[in-house]
C-alpha cells in the first residue's frame, strides 16, 4: 500500500505553460517553459498557416507524453473588437477593418474597392 501512496505522490500532472519559442524550423518548434518542449506540432484555425520567430511566448498545453502549441501570445494594440490583423515578422501587414475597409501596408482599400492612399 505505501508503494501506491508513494508512486500516486510522485506522479506529476503536465499543466499548460507558456514560454519563449526557442527554435523554429521547417516542421518543428521548440519552446522553453517548465521544461523544454521539443518537436511541438503547431495548432491553428483551419486554413491558417504560421511559424513564430523565436522569443515569441508561445502557450503549450499537453497531449499525450509531450505538448502541443496552441499559438503565440498577441498584443492586439490598436485593433478594435472584431478587426483582424495578419503580420509578419519582416514587417507586411494586413488589417480588416469593421467598417469593411482592408489596409495594406497603411494603403487603405474600402469595402467597395475604391483606393484611398495612405491611413492606419
Amino acid at each position: 500500500m505505501w508503494i501506491s501512496q508513494r508512486m500516486m505522490r510522485e506522479k506529476r500532472v503536465a499543466e499548460p505553460q507558456a514560454g519563449p519559442v526557442s527554435l523554429v524550423g521547417e516542421g518543428y518548434l521548440y519552446a522553453q517553459g517548465v521544461r523544454e518542449a521539443r518537436d511541438m506540432p503547431l495548432f491553428a484555425p483551419y486554413g491558417y498557416a504560421a511559424l513564430p520567430p523565436e522569443g515569441e511566448q508561445a502557450m503549450m498545453v499537453p497531449m499525450g507524453q509531450d505538448y502541443v502549441c496552441l499559438g503565440v501570445r498577441t498584443l492586439a494594440g490598436e485593433l478594435l473588437p472584431g478587426e483582424v490583423t495578419i503580420a509578419s515578422a519582416g514587417g507586411a501587414k494586413i488589417r480588416l477593418r469593421n467598417d469593411g475597409s482592408v489596409v495594406i501596408n497603411g494603403l487603405v482599400i474600402t469595402k467597395d474597392g475604391e483606393l484611398l492612399g495612405r491611413g492606419e
